[in-house]
C-alpha cells in the first residue's frame, strides 16, 4: 500500500521537527516536504501534490489563512490546521480557517519520548489518516483574488519578454535533440541552451552535426556570447555553462556535479534564477539524475517543464529522477515535445 504523503508547514523549525518525528513513528506516512510560510506551501503543494497538508496559521511572508484560500482555489488538497492560537482566539480562527477550506483545526501536537506512539499521538495520526482520504473540491473564492505567484510573473514580464528553453540530456540525448530540432521552426521565438553529456572535445562536433540537420542554427556556446532567438547553444565540455540575466553565456570551472562538468542542474538553475516563468525546462534520455534538481527549480520559479517518456528513452534515468521529484508538468514522447515547446512559447 502506498504511503500517505504529507507536507508540513510552520514557521517554527522546532514545531516542524516535532510533527515530522510523530509522523515518522508510523510507517504509513511519508513527509514529502516542509515549508516555513504560506507562499512556500503553495509552491510545494503545486510541485509535490501531497495527500494532506498540516499547516500553522500565523506565519511571516504569507499566513495560513491566505495559503489555505489559494491552495483550495488552485490545488485542492486536504488541510489540517495545527495552531497554538486556539487558546487565545478559539472558534473565531477555527471558523475562518474552515470557511476558507481547511478540514479541521487542532492544537499543535506534542512529542513524547520513545519510538512508540502514545494515545495522544495515535489520536493525531488517526485524524491525519482520516483527513488524507477526504475528497476535496476547488473553492472559487480564492480565484477571485490575484494568485500569490502573479507578482513574480508580472515582475519578470514588465521588465522583459525574453523567453528561453533549457535542456539536459545524456545517453540517447543526441538522437532525441535531433528529433526535437526537426520539429522546430527556424524563427523559434527563443534560444535553446543545452547540456549534453558527451566525451571531452566532442561538443563542437555534435553542434556541427545538429546544425547541418536542423532548421535552427546550432553552435557551441562561447563565453560572453549573447543569446539569440532561433539558435541552440551546446555547452562545451570541461566547464559548467550558465546563463545570466543579461542573456549572456558564462562558464565556471567548479567541481563536477554527479561526476558531470558541464552539469545540467547548474545550467537549468541559472536559467530559472535569471528568467523564472519565461523558462521551459526539458529533461531527455540519460543515465543518472543530473538535471532533476535544476528542472525542479524551473518549476518552482513558475516555468514549464517537460520530460521525455520512458517509451522512447534509451535510458530513462534522468527523466525518471525529475518525475519522482515532482518537477515535471508533462511527460511526452519525442514526437510531441517540439509541438509542446511551440505551444508554451506562444502562451508565456
Amino acid at each position: 500500500m502506498s504511503r500517505i504523503r504529507i507536507l508540513v508547514v510552520d514557521d517554527s523549525p522546532l514545531i516542524r521537527e516535532i510533527i515530522i518525528k510523530i509522523l515518522e513513528k508510523d510507517p504509513e506516512f511519508f513527509v514529502v516536504g516542509q515549508a516555513e510560510n504560506g507562499s512556500e506551501a503553495i509552491r510545494l503543494t503545486q510541485n509535490f501534490r501531497p495527500d494532506l497538508i498540516i499547516m500553522d496559521l500565523y506565519m511571516p511572508v504569507m499566513d495560513g489563512f491566505q495559503a489555505i484560500e489559494k491552495i483550495m482555489a488552485y490545488h485542492p488538497t486536504p488541510i489540517l490546521v495545527a495552531t497554538s492560537a486556539l487558546a487565545r482566539e478559539g472558534k473565531t480562527i477555527s471558523f475562518r480557517a474552515l470557511e476558507l477550506g481547511a478540514l479541521e483545526v487542532i492544537d499543535k501536537p506534542t512529542l513524547s519520548p520513545g519510538p512508540e506512539l502514545t494515545p495522544k499521538e495515535i489520536e493525531f495520526t488517526t485524524l491525519v489518516k482520516m483527513l488524507s482520504r477526504v475528497k476535496v473540491v476547488s473553492h472559487v473564492r480564492g480565484k477571485l483574488k490575484r494568485s500569490p505567484l502573479e507578482p513574480a510573473v508580472q515582475e519578470y514580464r514588465a521588465a522583459d519578454q525574453f523567453k528561453i528553453v533549457a535542456v539536459a540530456a545524456s545517453t540517447g540525448g543526441p538522437k532525441a535533440l535531433l528529433h526535437i530540432l526537426r520539429g522546430l521552426p527556424e524563427n523559434l521565438p527563443a534560444p535553446i541552451v543545452v547540456v549534453q553529456h558527451i566525451s571531452e572535445g566532442f561538443a563542437s562536433g555534435l553542434a556541427g552535426w545538429l546544425n547541418h540537420e536542423a532548421k535552427l542554427k546550432v553552435k557551441e556556446g562561447a563565453k560572453g556570447e549573447e543569446l539569440k532567438a532561433g539558435t541552440m547553444y551546446i555547452a562545451p565540455t570541461g566547464f559548467h555553462m550558465v546563463v545570466n540575466s543579461s542573456r549572456r553565456i558564462a562558464f565556471n570551472s567548479g567541481p563536477p556535479i554527479m561526476s558531470h562538468r558541464p552539469s545540467g542542474t547548474i545550467l537549468l538553475k541559472s536559467v530559472a534564477d535569471s528568467f523564472g516563468p519565461r523558462t521551459i525546462g526539458v529533461i531527455l534520455s540519460g543515465m543518472g539524475s543530473d538535471g532533476a534538481e535544476g528542472i525542479l527549480e524551473i518549476k518552482i520559479r513558475g516555468g514549464k517543464t517537460i520530460a521525455q517518456a520512458e517509451s522512447d528513452c534509451v535510458v530513462f534515468g534522468m527523466p525518471k529522477a525529475a518525475i519522482e521529484l515532482g518537477a515535471v508538468d508533462k511527460v511526452l514522447p519525442l514526437d510531441l515535445i517540439a509541438a509542446e515547446i511551440i505551444r508554451i512559447l506562444g502562451e508565456i
